[in-house]
This record gives C-alpha cells, structure tokens and sequence, in this order.
C-alpha cells in the first residue's frame, strides 16, 4: 500500500482555496500577507532569542547587607 499526498500548500495557501473562509477574510489575510517582511522579522526573531539566550545564561550576583529593602528595618 502506498500513500498518495497532495501538492504541499502553506496554511495560507489551504485557507484561500477554502470555499468556508468569506472572501472579506481571503482579501484581508492577503493585504497582511503584502505587508509582511520575512527579512525584518527574521532579524527581529533572532534578536528575541539572543536576548533571551543571554538573560537565561547569565548568572546575577546577589551582595547581602548593601541593600535595604524599602519598609524593613
């Protein structure tokens, strides 16, 4: 037995060629898809996970007695 597949669609593509998605909704999702920059949100990403790279290995030092905390004496 062997499977047959479809031709590989992006979500977007399968929610176009829906014929229960109104065609307001088609036409938005395609304005939005024109205003998409897959470079600057790229970057953006890599920033993101950079960052939280960096905050998840970095280690904080903690100096008792330099500090009071505001209310405890």
């Amino acid at each position: 037995m062997k499977r047959i597949y479809g031709v590989a669609q992006t979500p977007l593509a399968r929610v176009l060629a829906s014929a229960e998605v109104t065609p307001q909704t088609k036409r938005r999702l395609e304005q939005k898809k024109s205003q998409l920059n897959p470079f600057a949100l790229k970057q953006e990403v890599d920033r993101s996970l950079t960052f939280w790279h960096n905050e998840s290995h970095s280690r904080v030092t903690v100096a008792f007695g330099t500090q009071r905390t505001k209310g405890v004496d």
